[in-house]
């Protein structure tokens, strides 16, 4: 079955599952900016278990964006410090 067919929290597991096995994710930056949503008024940065379910989002506002790769020891290491800017 599709990922994308799963509920959210199946989804979530699912996620959870291939980083840790994985020990990497993925999202979108351009340069050193990251591809920023808005939920209610939360700025929220989003991650994939997976270079192609990133690259679906690679449209709109985010079209000149680019794949990113981040190990999971480093995005628990340095992204609070990264987030601060936000």
């Amino acid at each position: 079955e599709s990922v994308t067919k799963l509920s959210a929290t199946e989804r979530y597991k699912y996620f959870i599952k291939r980083i840790a096995d994985w020990e990497s994710m993925y999202s979108l930056k351009k340069g050193d900016q990251w591809a920023i949503s808005e939920v209610e008024e939360t700025k929220v940065i989003s991650f994939w278990s997976a270079p192609a379910f990133a690259a679906v989002h690679i449209e709109g506002p985010w079209r000149n964006y680019k794949i990113f790769e981040m190990d999971l020891e480093k995005f628990i290491r340095d992204l609070n410090t990264e987030l601060e800017n936000y």
